[in-house]
């Protein structure tokens, strides 16, 4: 089943370029053209595309430290987006999701199911985006709401 995704940003680690995936053609375009105007096009790995097709492109993606996923708003396909970002994450890699508190049920039902993974060392929802500590040393996952 193919899905459609919004964004999907990565930070590799140490000196490599971060990468970001787009699904929509002007997303993608307007994402080079301001790489380009700040000076950061040698720095900065693009891909446009359906997320099994750019993530997973020749069936590996790089690693990364931070991702921020928006974009597929719905609970099974963030689901599916956590576990294949999952496998590439480096120690104490950070996973953004957008619009996970009060956008829909579903987003709400997968927000609290990637909270609740045992993968996951430290989680924090902020007003609608909800971001993951993974592969870390933490030994009592650690749950955080902050207030809007």
């Amino acid at each position: 089943m193919s899905r459609n995704l919004g964004r999907v940003h990565g930070r590799g680690a140490g000196q490599r370029p971060p990468h970001h995936y787009r699904g929509r053609r002007t997303a993608g375009e307007d994402r080079s053209r301001n790489d380009r105007e700040a000076g950061l096009e040698d720095r900065v790995t693009a891909r446009q595309g359906l997320f099994q097709d750019v993530l997973l492109e020749d069936g590996t993606a790089p690693n990364f430290d931070v991702a921020f996923l928006d974009g597929h708003h719905q609970k099974d396909a963030t689901l599916e987006y956590f576990d294949a970002l999952y496998e590439f994450a480096n120690e104490d890699a950070i996973i953004a999701f957008d619009d996970v508190n009060g956008y829909s049920d579903g987003m709400d039902e997968a927000w609290a199911e990637i909270r609740a993974d045992p993968r996951v060392d430290l989680s924090v929802l902020t007003n609608r985006t909800g971001f993951v500590v993974v592969n870390s040393s933490v030994s009592d996952p650690k749950r955080f709401s902050l207030p809007y």
